[in-house]
């Protein structure tokens, strides 16, 4: 017996908002190392540290952002089923 397509849609949204939930923290960390590569004026100078200061508090408050948000959509299913009894 197959099961019904949205039982099949559920468990495939589910499985794509755990990807995503997998690949968050792989975002983050590339996006921390983006402020290396900031050209400056000179180039014997390096990124001012204000900027990337601002620029790392932004990309962690967004990782956190986005942490409670996939932490709120993959919570478990806190309705019960009725039963066939």
């Amino acid at each position: 017996m197959t099961q019904p397509k949205s039982n099949n849609r559920r468990s495939h949204d589910r499985r794509r908002r755990v990807d995503a939930a997998i690949v968050l923290p792989l975002v983050g960390a590339v996006l921390v190392f983006v402020p290396v590569l900031w050209p400056s004026a000179d180039s014997a100078t390096p990124v001012n540290t204000s900027s990337a200061s601002i620029y790392l508090f932004l990309v962690w408050a967004a990782m956190i952002f986005g942490a409670v948000i996939l932490a709120y959509i993959l919570r478990p299913s806190t309705s019960a089923e009725p039963s066939d009894d």
